[in-house]
């Protein structure tokens, strides 16, 4: 746990291995949510929409199943990443 200082405005500052850990870049947005504990601050998931864009290019010969089940586990490993994420901040 590392503790920082909060600005005259309300701010803060999120220690740089945790930015890194968690992929937080410049201009990146985050959420900021109650919870039982505190406040927890996570990073704002990209829109859906934008993600797919490009997501086929380069597969135009592959049977559409093929490229269905490719997506779906890249899908799943994401959802599992954000999942142990959680659950990493919900133990912390």
């Amino acid at each position: 746990m590392q503790k920082v200082k909060v600005s005259p405005k309300g701010q803060v500052v999120i220690p740089k291995p945790l930015r890194d850990k968690f992929g937080i870049r410049k201009g990146d947005e985050v959420v900021v949510k109650e919870s039982r504990r505190g406040i927890l601050v996570m990073k704002r998931e990209e829109d859906p929409l934008k993600a797919m864009i490009g997501l086929f290019e380069g597969k135009a010969n592959r049977p559409s199943t093929e490229m269905v089940r490719e997506i779906r586990k890249q899908s799943e490993a994401r959802i599992k990443k954000e999942a142990k994420k959680d659950q990493a901040v919900r133990e912390g």
